[in-house]
């Protein structure tokens, strides 16, 4: 009776989204998460914002606007762009609800059945699962202790110059919390202008950095409108808001709000009005750093406790920021045998990491989130994994 398309074939749960359901359990420890703490949400400020937004023109705050967004949001936004070292005309950032339609949108213009795209390995599986229904091949590219490796990324490129775009998250990446060096950034947009590739940098935890000195975005260094950047404000405000903006080129972003319109319209006229009005009346600025004063706190804990517990066989990630650490395990232990031991003996959980690559592999990986634990919360669920880990490793 139901005759579905053949890409639903390829519609799987996300292990991710699933797992977080067992978070409610509160018997179980949640490092499985890639949520933000929803404790530093400013739900004051955000109320506030939301009364004034529907009591101040509520006529138009509770109607169909244009696809573009807000002008007033995008103006704030611009700014804070700018402030990053991107500098871009109000007309080149569009308003998305949040940045994974962006992602979805981009793939939607530039994708073909067989096209092929270059991604970090590992990679953001939101971003593949966004990606896959327009099925395209995943090139995956090695990644070390600062990012995408850019000799591997040119070999790439040699071999495969149809690339159409390389898919990167710079800053605090998920899921291993790497920071692409600085001038690897000029390296990737020097070798797209060789390869006459786009490159597409979607950068949701830029803000989130606790430690050392920010990195202009790998836009900052583009000189030749190669990249399409993707923005949200989940990490920095809340998810509920579905904010995300994309920029781009001109002609790009007007393909783009053509396919927006048939896809949902617009974002929300009255959510960008309450991120409007919480950008003007607020300094943002000021709520991220006491934001990242507390992930530092629960990020600096979980990092001590892998050295005070872990045994020195599992190598791990040490991130200046973001939401996450990645651990490698010795080749003989599978992550996803070792989360269903857990789960049920010890009552931790984590995400296995050979969910973070296109075509699985990679099972001695795994990816730990401190966002929504408490400080104790992460001693005692690091103790726990320590110990189970030194008995198997050991025994």
């Amino acid at each position: 009776m139901y005759r579905y398309a053949q890409r639903m074939e390829l519609a799987q749960p996300s292990f991710i989204r699933e797992s977080l359901k067992l978070a409610s359990d509160p018997t179980l420890i949640c490092f499985a998460g890639g949520n933000p703490d929803p404790a530093y949400f400013p739900w004051e400020e955000l109320a506030q914002a939301a009364q004034r937004a529907i009591t101040g023109d509520w006529r138009t705050a509770l109607q169909y606007s244009v696809t573009e967004g807000n002008l007033a949001l995008r103006e704030n936004l611009r700014s804070m762009m700018k402030a990053i070292g991107i500098d871009t005309p109000v007309e080149q950032l569009v308003i998305t609800s949040g940045s994974q339609q962006g992602l979805d949108l981009v793939a939607k213009a530039f994708l073909d059945k067989g096209d092929k795209v270059i991604v970090e390995s590992p990679t953001y599986m939101g971003a593949v699962n966004a990606i896959k229904y327009y099925q395209p091949q995943f090139l995956e590219v090695e990644t070390d202790q600062d990012g995408m490796r850019m000799d591997a990324l040119e070999r790439v490129l040699q071999e495969n110059p149809d690339a159409k775009f390389i898919y990167t998250i710079p800053d605090f990446q998920n899921p291993t919390g790497q920071v692409l060096a600085r001038e690897r950034r000029s390296r990737m947009i020097a070798l797209a202008e060789q390869y006459d590739v786009m490159i597409v940098e979607d950068n949701p935890y830029y803000y989130l950095r606790y430690d050392g000195e920010a990195i202009p975005p790998v836009k900052h260094f583009d000189d030749k409108d190669r990249v399409i950047y993707l923005g949200s404000t989940s990490k920095i405000l809340c998810p509920a808001l579905r904010i995300g903006w994309i920029i781009a080129p001109r002609h790009v972003v007007n393909s783009l709000v053509y396919l927006k319109q048939a896809c949902d319209l617009q974002t929300s006229e009255l959510t960008q009005r309450i991120a409007g009005e919480y950008l003007a009346c607020n300094d943002i600025m000021a709520h991220i750093a006491r934001m990242n004063g507390l992930y530092k706190k629960k990020k600096d804990r979980m990092l001590q406790a892998i050295r005070d517990t872990f045994p020195p066989e599992i190598q791990y990630t040490v991130p200046q920021g973001g939401l996450f650490l990645w651990l490698t395990f010795p080749e003989e232990v599978d992550a996803l045998a070792l989360f269903h031991q857990m789960k049920e003996s010890i009552r931790v959980i984590f995400v296995p990491g050979d969910t973070f690559y296109p075509y699985g592999g990679h099972p001695n990986t795994a990816r730990l989130s401190f966002a929504t634990v408490s400080e104790e919360q992460i001693g005692e669920g690091m103790e726990r994994m320590g110990g189970m880990l030194t008995q198997l490793l050991h025994q």
